[in-house]
């Protein structure tokens, strides 16, 4: 099967394609302008380099957030327009998500900085297949009497999104974190709650 990934959440573009258990290809570019030319002239460059088309592909995936606002719309309407195009499946997965998948851990905590000292976070026991929903914190938190919880996951904080994306592609537990591609995106009264 032929999987290909778009990741546009940040400050860096990451494209990989998969099939099967083999590495096809991942670029990660930082953005500099233009970020519609830049993730189109990157795809046609990868796929040339690999004599590969679109239509090759079974599945495409995109990053869904959390992130920039116009980085998620971007890569959502991009991988859209192929879906469309081709009358593939689009799929969508979180940023917390992938980058989870890609770590080589049996479990870990990722946190993700939304806003100001804000972090999403989420773990995960790939071992017991245990995943939690977002919550909200003020700050990374650390093992600690108060958080005996946090002792038994590795803590990453995501300070930009440099992850290897073939990783997630080829991850076994891929299937447990495939959603649609609506954006995720965390409202002012998703804060507030999680405040009170």
């Amino acid at each position: 099967m032929f999987r290909f990934l778009i990741d546009t959440t940040n400050s860096y573009l990451a494209l990989s394609a998969t099939r099967d258990e083999t590495v096809i290809f991942t670029i990660i570019n930082k953005f500099v302008n233009r970020t519609n030319e830049t993730i189109l002239l990157s795809i046609d460059e990868c796929l040339k380099n690999n004599k590969l088309s679109l239509d090759h592909f079974d599945e495409f995936y995109v990053i869904i957030g959390p992130g920039s606002y116009t980085g998620i719309r971007i890569g959502i309407a991009t991988m859209l327009a192929f879906s469309i195009a081709f009358g593939k499946p689009l799929i969508g997965i979180s940023l917390l998500d992938a980058f989870a998948l890609s770590q080589d851990k049996s479990t870990v905590r990722i946190f993700y900085c939304i806003r100001n000292n804000y972090y999403v976070t989420k773990y995960y026991n790939f071992e017991r297949d245990v995943y939690s929903e977002y919550e909200i914190v003020e700050s990374p938190g650390l093992c600690s009497y108060e958080n005996p919880d946090l002792c038994s996951y590795e803590n990453i904080v995501i300070k930009d999104n440099y992850y290897n994306a073939a990783n997630t592609l080829l991850n076994k537990k891929l299937g447990f974190f495939k959603r649609d591609y609506k954006p995720v995106y965390f409202s002012n009264n998703f804060y507030d709650k999680m405040k009170i």
